[in-house]
């Protein structure tokens, strides 16, 4: 399973970065890879993924 972008008109919504990211640690296998190639942030609290938020894409997520 994989989800990529390079431009606008295939931005990733939020709503499905975040399904796919609960489909990858879903089962129980022993190990499961996840890249991001972009932004983060951490807390003392956890960590978020910072990602861009296109013009109206963002109402669907």
């Amino acid at each position: 399973m994989h989800e990529t972008a390079s431009n606008d008109s295939q931005s990733i919504t939020r709503g499905s970065l975040k399904d796919k990211i609960t489909q990858l640690f879903a089962d129980d296998s022993e190990i499961a890879l996840f890249y991001y190639a972009g932004h983060g942030y951490i807390e003392n609290n956890g960590g978020y993924l910072v990602i861009p938020i296109p013009n109206k894409r963002m109402k669907d997520a």
